[in-house]
Formats: structure tokens, sequence, C-alpha cells
């Protein structure tokens, strides 16, 4: 992943490229129809692509071609999260509105199947925004617009609620799992930014702009965890590498000014880094 790179514009085209982001070549999971991309994501060596535009549904690229995912049979909706791992066969897919409203899926086949998580317990609808999985598929972290945050230590079979800011619904939007499963992140837009280092049994909070409410939207890690990226909305962007415990600014765009940070994804090695806004 250190030299794949993969960005989608809203309401436009996806590009991707394999020398670190020297060259861009589009690529055409809709054909030569735009779409308004939310999130994508590459295997390891680029060869395998999991992409989702809001509006019309999730994509994949088998190293070949492209065909649409209907997890659950759902086709069009609106989108939030598209996960892949390492070796391109573990997805993870959610919507947040549809007419049956709010689901998460996992397939450990490259699409072919899919099941879907039931973190209540059973098929709740409720709005799902970029679930997040371990390499290896054992460990899961969701959250629930409005809702609870939840984690799986056995690839989504039970789940634990987990209340970093108390026993309250929340509009989680980000999160990070570390590979095996004991560290994990998890924020709030217009609030605050949780780390627990054992799973879950104990959180607290990091503070990368200070004791302050931020609009954090963006976080990922490589695979350790050891380094750690966070951006906000109308705020600024943030950089660990110990592990959350201290941060620092980072200004891609050159201006002490507040951006509207969107997205980033960082290599599992932490050492390539590609954010927009």
């Amino acid at each position: 992943m250190a030299a794949n790179l993969i960005y989608g514009i809203d309401n436009g085209r996806i590009y991707k490229s394999t020398n670190s982001g020297s060259t861009w070549t589009e690529i055409y999971p809709r054909g030569s129809t735009s779409g308004y991309w939310v999130e994508g994501n590459l295997s390891d060596d680029g060869t395998k692509i999991f992409v989702a535009a809001e509006t019309q549904g999730v994509y994949y690229y088998n190293g070949s071609s492209w065909s649409t995912k209907k997890p659950g049979g759902v086709g069009a909706g609106v989108w939030r999260g598209a996960f892949i791992n390492s070796d391109g066969t573990k997805l993870l897919a959610s919507i947040a509105s549809t007419s049956t409203n709010g689901h998460v899926w996992r397939s450990t086949d490259s699409g072919a199947n899919w099941t879907e998580l039931q973190p209540r317990g059973s098929s709740v609808n409720h709005n799902y925004f970029r679930p997040q999985m371990s390499d290896n598929g054992t460990y899961i972290l969701l959250g629930e617009g409005g809702g609870r945050l939840w984690y799986s230590s056995n690839g989504g079979t039970s789940f634990t609620e987990q209340k970093p800011a108390g026993d309250a619904d929340k509009n989680w939007a980000d999160y990070i799992v570390s590979d095996d499963g004991q560290i994990l992140f998890a924020c709030i837009p217009g609030g605050r930014f949780y780390r627990s280092e054992n799973a879950g049994s104990n959180w607290s909070e990091v503070q990368p702009a200070g004791n302050v409410n931020a609009g954090w939207v963006c976080i990922d890690a490589s695979s350790d965890c050891n380094y750690v990226w966070a951006g906000c909305n109308g705020g600024r962007l943030y950089k660990s590498t110990d592990g959350g415990d201290s941060w620092s600014e980072v200004r891609p765009a050159g201006s002490n000014a507040n951006k509207d940070w969107r997205n980033l994804t960082v290599s599992r090695d932490g050492s390539k880094v590609i954010v927009t806004n």
C-alpha cells in the first residue's frame, strides 16, 4: 500500500497511482459515469480495490474487472463505508439510509457472499459510518450516527457496546483498529477523540488540538497504531508517532489556516499518507 494510492472526487471521477502519487490514471468503477465517492481502499499490492459511491452503490475490482456489489440485496442508498483488508479478501460495507435504512455487512470471499452484522443483536436500522476491521477480519469497530459504538473480537459474530463518551448517543464518525485488536480509536465530529489500549476495556481521551471539542471526521493509523493521523472539519491536521501520546500539527496546504479535512489514508507501515480537503 505504500506506493499504491486511490483518490475520488465528489460528483466526479476516481484516480489511482502506483508510484506514490508521481503519476495518476483514471479508473472506471461505473464506466464513464461520475460518482459521489465517499470512501475507497486498496489491497496492499494495489490490485484489489473496493469503493463506495454515496448514492450509487459499492464496487469491487478483482485485478481485471469491476463488479457492482449488493450486500443484503441493496443497491442504491447512502453508502458510507468500504473497507478492504491487505489481500483483498475481507470487506466491510455500510449504508446510512435506504428504504430499509442503515445496515453493515461483512464478506470474507471478496464480496461473493455477505453476512449482515448485528451489533444490537437483531437487524435494527441505524446509520453506520466507515466500519473498520483488523487485517485478519477478527476485530471490528463500528459506530452509529446518533447512536452507539460497538466492538467485536470474533469477526462480527457478537458485539459489546463501548462507552468512551459515557452512556449516551453520539455521532460516531471514524475509527481505527490495530491488527492485534488491542488498540482502538474513535472520534466524534464536534466532540472528542478517544483511545483504548486494552481492546475496549478502558478508554481515555486524546487531545491533538488541546482540551477542546473539534470537528473530528477522519482518522487512520499504521497497522500497529504507532503512527496515527487525525483531521478536523473546519480545523487542523495532526499526527502522532507514539501511538497518540503526543501530537504535532502538519500543514500539507502550507498555510496557518483551518481547513475542511475530509479523508485520510495511512499505509500499513505508516510511511505514506494521503489526505484530502
